[in-house]
């Protein structure tokens, strides 16, 4: 049995585990568009990564105004990098473009899950 303070080094990842799992049961239960699996993956890791660089960025600066707006700008930067890549694979054909869509949306109720618990923790008066 996981002590719980060893799962909670890894629940950072739940989101990454999901789109894993959820990817391999596309393509082997489904037989999704590998097209869909690939953008959804990618994109997914790609915005993770510039989340993190934002992140750090922001910290750095030791300035709230301007950490801010740069977490405020990476948002919008990844999703507008998530929604074109979507939108590229439906365009290029539908069905991947669901399975992107699909993959990314299961990815994000995982990082969601994780996320606003650890962030409510933080907020005064936060009961989570």
């Amino acid at each position: 049995m996981w002590r719980a303070a060893g799962t909670a080094r890894f629940l950072p990842l739940l989101d990454l585990a999901v789109l894993a799992v959820a990817a391999l049961l596309a393509a082997t239960l489904v037989a999704a568009p590998l097209l869909g699996i690939v953008v959804a993956t990618t994109v997914w890791c790609l915005q993770r990564a510039v989340a993190a660089l934002v992140e750090h960025r922001a910290r750095a600066l030791r300035r709230a105004q301007a950490g801010l707006g740069i977490l405020a700008a990476g948002l919008l930067l990844r999703a507008w990098m998530v929604a074109f890549a979507l939108l590229g694979a439906g365009v290029v054909d539908r069905q991947s473009g669901l399975t992107a869509a699909v993959l990314v949306a299961l990815a994000l109720q995982a990082r969601l899950a994780v996320e606003l618990p650890r962030r409510m923790k933080g907020l005064k008066g936060g009961d989570a």
